[in-house]
């Protein structure tokens, strides 16, 4: 159990019965969110240059992780701090950055103002306005639904800021609410949801409202390529409510129906794909940032959809004597989707990079993850991946090098149906076909078990984790993979029978679900 979690524990506010009352009441969860406060969160949120503590998205991600896995809404309400100020990190005059690092490190808290009522994903589509005269912006408009509106101290705002048409037409302002005329704007009421049902989920409206020029993040006209290169960031970041929530859901799954075997080690199985994706996506942040806007969107696609396969699989088994705590896991890990663009938003994204998906990439380690990640470099992040992905271009080399066996055989079978994809990849167009989507699905299949095998293959086996030998959990998520693109792999009892065996034990000893380092 790590530090945080041992904070969590001790708490008080994270028992089942603090988290099912404060969802029965639909409550904001201020207090907890006041544990991980205490903790000292926030200082990750913070790039180390500016005084905080933020060095790797690994991290971040594992604390993510660890408190979604204790109550998702709490994860959701806190952790948008540093969804918002990741924009100022990446395109922030330093002096901006500095001040914000120590408003953030003293206690504030953040919303990101990016959708509007009537647009939703349709980002180029936004109508907020601000308008710059003598110095000064006046914003006018509605921004809605926003994590965090109401409560937060700041939003960081997505705002017109030209007529003209086009992506640079946008920039994004950081709005203190503290320094506004109350007169000029107003909160809009919560937005009751089915998950995550104590999240301020509210909104902002303005009406003539002022800040200075320098409220301002980065040149005129750069919101929208920030705002894209945070996005690289922030759906990262999400998988880690999916894997979190998801292994709860899981966890109390096999305490309550530890004999409906099949579908408790497919769950796992996706599980552990999940997981392996979201480190991935999170090394490559820092060690291929030019990759970062695919993997992203290939991430924040997969995750939450396999996530949602295995809770989905896990309601049906479990039926009306589920447990009211993995009832609300359930309706929680199902709204992670629509975070940070949906479903059809991150297909759309991947089907953007088909251009670039047959190009040839640059020579590229393999992911090990006992080898300390580089620094992250913000400024290496790019609106859209220019080179390709890795992890699918290393693919040939790694089914490879395995040994002789059915992990081999399984990866042989996806590298075909990887490369079967590539090659009838359908032309870009304006408005993509049901075959686009189609193909962008199959190929974040191949990229999530891709990953999986890179890191066996890359990583030094713990010698406590069981599933390592033989490549038990990379056979798993191959097979899991595979089954998505049509392939059903005939039935193996024997590695269902590890993985249950694995997962059931860690589960009645309450240790993460997990095998990886």
């Amino acid at each position: 159990m790590t530090g945080l979690a041992r904070h969590l524990a001790a708490s008080g506010e994270f028992t089942p019965a603090a988290v099912l009352g404060r969802d029965d009441r639909a409550e904001y969860p201020a207090a907890a969110c006041r544990v991980l406060d205490g903790w000292g969160l926030p200082q990750w949120y913070v790039p180390q240059a500016h005084g905080g503590r933020f060095t790797s998205y690994e991290e971040l991600i594992r604390f993510n992780t660890e408190v979604s896995r204790a109550d998702m809404t709490v994860a959701a309400a806190h952790f948008i701090t540093f969804g918002a100020a990741a924009a100022v990190w990446l395109a922030g005059e330093q002096q901006q950055a500095a001040r914000l690092a120590d408003r953030i490190l003293a206690g504030t808290t953040l919303a990101w103002g990016i959708s509007e009522r009537a647009h939703g994903g349709d980002l180029l589509s936004g109508e907020a306005t601000a308008t710059l005269r003598q110095g000064r912006y006046r914003l006018d408009g509605e921004k809605w639904p926003i994590n965090n509106a109401t409560r937060s101290d700041m939003v960081i705002m997505l705002a017109r800021t030209s007529a003209r048409p086009g992506i640079y037409a946008f920039d994004l302002i950081i709005v203190d609410k503290h320094a506004l005329d109350p007169a000029t704007y107003d909160h809009l009421p919560r937005t009751p949801t089915h998950g995550i049902r104590g999240l301020d989920l509210s909104g902002i409206v303005f009406r003539g409202a002022e800040v200075p020029e320098s409220a301002r993040i980065g040149p005129s006209g750069s919101g929208m390529p920030t705002l894209l290169k945070t996005l690289t960031i922030t759906r990262t970041m999400c998988c880690g409510f999916a894997t979190g929530t998801g292994e709860q859901a899981l966890r109390l799954a096999a305490r309550q129906r530890p004999a409906a075997r099949q579908i408790l080690s497919d769950a796992y199985a996706d599980l552990l794909g999940a997981q392996a994706l979201t480190l991935a996506a999170a090394r490559m942040l820092q060690t291929q940032p030019d990759e970062a806007a695919l993997i992203s969107a290939i991430a924040k696609y997969t995750v939450p959809t396999w996530i949602d396969d295995a809770v989905s699989a896990l309601t049906a088994a479990l039926g009306a004597a589920a447990d009211p705590h993995f009832r609300k896991a359930a309706r929680d890990s199902a709204i992670v989707g629509i975070f940070d663009g949906n479903t059809v938003t991150n297909l759309q994204a991947i089907i953007n990079h088909f251009p670039t998906l047959t190009r040839p990439c640059p020579d590229r380690a393999p992911l090990d993850l006992h080898r300390p990640p580089p620094a992250p470099r913000l400024a290496d992040l790019t609106p859209l991946s220019r080179n390709g992905l890795s992890l699918l271009a290393r693919l040939p080399e790694t089914v490879r090098r395995l040994p002789p066996g059915p992990l081999a055989q399984a990866a042989q079978l996806l590298h075909e149906q990887a490369s079967d994809e590539l090659a009838r990849l359908p032309g870009v167009r304006r408005h993509p076909a049901a075959a686009h989507f189609h193909s962008a699905a199959r190929l974040a299949h191949c990229a999530l078990a891709a990953s999986a095998l890179e890191i066996w293959q890359a990583t030094a086996a713990a010698p406590t984790e069981p599933l390592w030998d033989g490549g038990q959990w990379p056979l798993a998520v191959v097979r899991r993979a595979l089954a998505r693109l049509g392939l059903r792999p005939p039935a193996d009892p024997a590695l269902d029978g590890a993985l249950l065996d694995d997962l059931l034990s860690k589960a009645r000893a309450d240790r993460p679900l997990t095998v990886l380092p």
